[in-house]
């Protein structure tokens, strides 16, 4: 560890157990794996306890998580972590082609007043009800109305993509300098859908609403730099806090340095990641050559050995007609040997016996796998609509 890292590690440290009744049994601890590893569930507990008696309650500031996880939270945050928040965000959109004042679409749930969306120049995109007319309305305005930079979930955007392809339209049609996809897992399917007819130019981001900005595609190393310059990353085993392998999936765990307001120490986001340890370019850089996506989602074969989602994706886009009939899938694990794959399909030319003999070839003679085709896929409470669903893992949260 860097000693500028390692003294803006033991100051907050200091900070957390002088101001907050959880972190005050720790006082005589110096160093961080001392700590317990923080997670949703001991947040819900000792909710209270966490907040810092440092500051005025009426001078912080509130954000909430989208509960994708089944459990929504409010974080409270200083005014300086906010303004730092948005600093970051700007320094990372710049480097997917932004420029400020420049005109953007951005897809969300929740409402920005029209002060900030003029004073911003910004368009919300709400997925809440997707149909026809709503596609054809995005497409209107990201045509017509010259936005050059959009920021969404790639389960929207790909629909917006492909609603678009359907009318002939292409990367010329539009204004885009550059696209942003966070909240879900990118694959290399909806990357290639969006980026293929709205802009090459994407970027992918790993980003929370108490942490801010955690991670962001390079280009250069094909991989992600984590923010180090707010974050402390350690990687922990799936089944223990041991720190794991270099290669190796890994729980991602953080303490942000400036969440003084609320002090998340070795805080659980509940992703998993795999490091990159490549050296010969970037070197100087944290690195994660993949988020694979939500603990509660990894997939498991009936075995119990965890399938990782690239591959599964790799066999379903060599079944027949996949890539050009196919829209947008969600697989779904019901049980340890139950799976479904639910299939927006154009004109139901893929072959459920070709998919179906695919996904057991690859997860095992005991696998039971369903292929159903739909009109739609459910969104999580959330609003998102995420590619991969664990629900047997989800229904123990």
């Amino acid at each position: 560890m860097e000693s500028r890292t390692a003294k803006k590690l033991s100051t907050f440290l200091e900070h957390a157990v002088k101001t907050t009744p959880f972190y005050k049994p720790f006082g005589f601890k110096t160093e961080l794996d001392h700590f317990p590893v923080l997670t949703k569930s001991i947040l819900k507990v000792h909710y209270n306890n966490f907040i810092s008696n440092a500051f005025n309650p009426d001078q912080l500031k509130k954000t909430s998580t989208s509960g994708s996880t089944g459990t929504p939270f409010v974080f409270y945050i200083t005014p300086n972590k906010l303004w730092r928040r948005t600093a970051e965000m700007l320094f990372y959109n710049q480097i997917a082609g932004y420029l400020p004042g420049m005109p953007f679409a951005q897809v969300r749930t929740d409402k920005f007043s029209s002060f900030y969306k003029y004073v911003h120049n910004a368009v919300i995109l709400d997925p809440s009800f997707i149909d026809q007319q709503w596609l054809k309305e995005k497409r209107d305005l990201l045509s017509t109305q010259r936005t050059e930079f959009l920021v969404g979930w790639p389960s929207v955007l790909s629909q917006i993509a492909s609603y678009c392809q359907s009318k002939g339209d292409n990367q010329e049609t539009f204004h885009l300098k550059g696209i942003v996809t966070s909240a879900e897992p990118l694959t290399r399917q909806l990357r290639d859908q969006i980026s293929s007819v709205l802009c090459r130019n994407l970027y992918d981001r790993y980003a929370t609403q108490e942490l801010g900005v955690v991670a962001h595609e390079c280009k250069i190393c094909n991989s992600y730099h984590l923010n180090t310059a707010s974050h402390y990353f350690e990687f922990l085993k799936l089944d223990s806090n041991e720190p794991a392998d270099l290669n190796e999936s890994a729980r991602l765990i953080v303490t942000d340095l400036y969440s003084h307001a609320m002090p998340l120490i070795r805080y659980e986001i509940g992703d998993i990641v795999i490091r990159n340890i490549q050296t010969d370019k970037c070197p100087g850089a944290l690195k994660v050559k993949s988020i694979q996506g939500r603990v509660n989602d990894v997939i498991y074969n009936p075995n119990g050995t965890i399938v990782n989602w690239a591959v599964i994706e790799d066999i379903l886009k060599t079944a027949d007609n996949f890539i050009s009939d196919v829209s947008q899938y969600q697989f779904v694990q019901e049980s340890i040997d139950q799976y479904s794959l639910k299939l927006i399909s154009k004109n139901h030319r893929s072959s459920k016996t070709d998919l179906k003999n695919k996904l057991v070839q690859l997860l095992g003679l005991q696998a039971k796998a369903s292929i159903e085709f739909v009109q739609t896929i459910p969104k999580l409470p959330s609003g998102k609509c995420p590619v991969v669903l664990n629900q047997m893992t989800r229904n123990k949260v």
